[in-house]
């Protein structure tokens, strides 16, 4: 079941009593269980029709006890329980009793399983949810879907905004929705004597993403321009990121690069790439990543690419044995790259 059939569901008042909600976009989540919340418990005894059950501390026997507990003066009640261990890969136990009661959740409850993070699938309780009820992932929200959900809450804010800067915005604010919000409330805060958004105060006050920052930092390094790259450099760890994560970051990139370069050459279409991707890195890839990675990688052979993801695997080595100082050692690969 998708996200936005659960928001048709909650709208038509057609709620089941049975679910489990998962998936890394928190802010679509929260929205969708706030949203059952006051659908669910839409009267002044609602509070009393309620129960938050934390499921890495209770027992199975007693989140049944909760639910087939009768709602108080109301049709519904809703029980929650939050990050179940039998729905994570770590052990916990068989949970039988709790498998077999998902077939038979009382009518007057609703039932909802809310896990923060991963889920594995292949475990029992997953299947019995999904089978008796509603297994709702949420995953980060495609480029396209983003475009809209952003345009729509600069509408609401009444701010204007062009498509290109549009792009922009989403290329430094990154695809979580949560940290797209809050960076679109700083914007119309900034913007309170002007509606319109330009490129420059993007550039001004939405901080980037470590990632669009290492494209620019690329793009430094492909324009062999040390002295920009050794700035970008600086913009990243004054943004909280660590020696060692921007060599992770750096690595990803190359290997990116050289991963398109090489299937670009083979005729293999963008959208199969972004399929590639998506497979290793166990999580969607932006179209956005393919276009500049290829584009960056038509700067580079593929053994320059090959030696420059050795390097970065040898200085990652050599600090942490010690033989470099990890500043110095990732400002000489820098100059290293742009030579």
């Amino acid at each position: 079941m998708t996200y936005m059939e659960v928001f048709d569901e909650i709208k038509k008042n057609s709620l089941g009593s049975l679910y489990l909600f998962y998936g890394p976009e928190e802010h679509v989540k929260s929205e969708a269980f706030s949203k059952m919340r006051e659908k669910l418990l839409d009267t002044e005894l609602g509070d009393l029709n309620y129960q938050m059950i934390d499921g890495a501390n209770i027992i199975d026997n007693d989140i049944i006890n909760a639910s087939e507990t009768l709602p108080f003066m109301s049709e519904r009640r809703l029980v929650v329980v939050k990050d179940h261990p039998g729905l994570t890969s770590r052990k916990s136990g068989d949970h039988d009793q709790l498998k077999t009661y998902m077939q038979r959740v009382p009518a007057s409850t609703c039932l909802l399983f809310y896990s923060n993070g991963k889920i594995d699938r292949k475990r029992a309780l997953y299947k019995a949810i999904n089978k008796h009820g509603r297994a709702v992932e949420f995953p980060l929200l495609a480029r396209k879907d983003l475009k809209i959900w952003t345009s729509r809450e600069f509408r609401r804010s009444k701010r204007q905004i062009s498509p290109q800067d549009l792009d922009l915005f989403l290329d430094r604010a990154g695809n979580v929705l949560e940290r797209i919000s809050n960076e679109i409330k700083k914007l119309v805060a900034y913007t309170a004597e002007n509606p319109v958004i330009t490129k420059e105060i993007i550039n001004k006050m939405v901080t980037p993403e470590p990632e669009y920052t290492v494209f620019e930092l690329m793009d430094s390094i492909a324009g062999r321009k040390n002295e920009q790259a050794l700035m970008l450099l600086d913009v990243l760890l004054e943004n909280g990121q660590n020696i060692m994560g921007i060599i992770a970051l750096l690595s990803k990139q190359l290997r990116n690069m050289l991963m398109c370069k090489e299937y670009t050459s083979k005729g293999l279409t963008a959208s199969y790439i972004v399929d590639r991707l998506s497979i290793i890195d166990r999580k969607r890839v932006h179209p956005f990543v393919v276009k500049k990675s290829t584009a960056q990688a038509h700067k580079f052979t593929n053994n320059q690419l090959s030696l420059a993801l050795r390097g970065c695997a040898e200085l990652d080595h050599n600090i942490k044995k010690g033989r470099i100082g990890d500043r110095l050692g990732l400002e000489l690969f820098i100059i290293k790259l742009c030579s």
